[in-house]
């Protein structure tokens, strides 16, 4: 099954509203894992739980998506993007 097919099925389990509550629910983990790891000497087991925390909001993403359809708006706006900074790196000295 691919990413998409269980997100889908994530959605249909446990409903548009919670999914969506878990992205900003994902995402504050994720904010506090950042804040911790600034603020640390240990910074290797605080590695372990951002990457935790990373991939668990992509995947909250990737189900965010799928409740907007808008998963080739996104890949488009962020190539574009990509782009933009790609210029912007090579005019900045």
């Amino acid at each position: 099954m691919n990413d998409r097919e269980l997100y889908k099925r994530a959605i249909i389990q446990w409903g548009v509203n919670a999914q969506v509550m878990m992205v900003f629910e994902e995402i504050g983990e994720l904010m506090q894992s950042i804040s911790k790891y600034f603020r640390t000497d240990d910074r290797e087991i605080l590695k372990l739980s951002i990457s935790e925390e990373i991939a668990d909001v992509e995947i909250m993403l990737g189900q965010l998506k799928e409740i907007i359809y808008c998963h080739e708006t996104v890949e488009e706006v962020k190539k574009r993007k990509l782009n933009k900074l790609e210029k912007l790196l090579t005019t900045v000295k």
